[in-house]
């Protein structure tokens, strides 16, 4: 009896029952037709699939539950901007019906791959949310800092003379004069 009792309290651990749950049964001596099952984490229950009085079987998904104190939010990038992007660059998000309200964090995993249909790239981003404002499936506008070197000059596509054997633009000097540069 004493080894069936122990098979009986590990069968029941096993199911992530309580010790003090088992206890109260033991000391009760009853059968009961319901018992309260607890979470192994906290969080808000996102999607639940179970109602009162449902049969539940081993396996099935009873609550899929979220930790929202930081919150994961999943932005496409152009192609052509993939060689710049890299995990743990600063991020800065706003949202549409927020805006002039910064929220920042970080890159935390750019996919290996590009979308063939939208030839862009899959970036994992990861922001704080220790206020609780940023809700799973919120859409933002999101800001990638990229360092692009110490030193770097930009110019305006349509500004660049190309001859065939070299490109120019001409930097303006002040008073009207103007000199060519390659």
């Amino acid at each position: 009896a004493i080894s069936l009792l122990k098979a009986a309290r590990r069968r029941l651990s096993y199911w992530a029952i309580t010790d003090d749950q088992i206890r109260a049964l033991e000391n009760s001596g009853t059968v009961t037709k319901t018992m309260t099952i607890f979470a192994p984490s906290d969080g808000f229950v996102i999607e639940k699939h179970v109602e009162q009085g449902m049969r539940v079987a081993a396996g099935m998904d009873l609550y899929r539950l979220a930790d929202l104190s930081s919150v994961w939010l999943y932005a496409h990038f152009y192609e052509h901007e993939g060689p710049w992007i890299r995990a743990g660059q600063e991020v800065v998000m706003d949202l549409p019906y927020n805006p002039g309200k910064e929220y920042r964090g970080t890159v935390d995993y750019v996919y290996p791959y590009l979308d063939k249909q939208t030839r862009d790239i899959k970036v994992r981003l990861v922001f704080p949310n220790p206020r609780l404002e940023l809700k799973p499936n919120m859409y933002a506008n999101v800001n990638l800092k990229i360092h692009m070197g110490d030193v770097v000059t930009v110019v305006k596509d349509d500004a660049v003379i190309r001859s065939g054997t070299r490109d120019m633009v001409f930097v303006a000097l002040g008073d009207g004069k103007f000199e060519p540069r390659e």
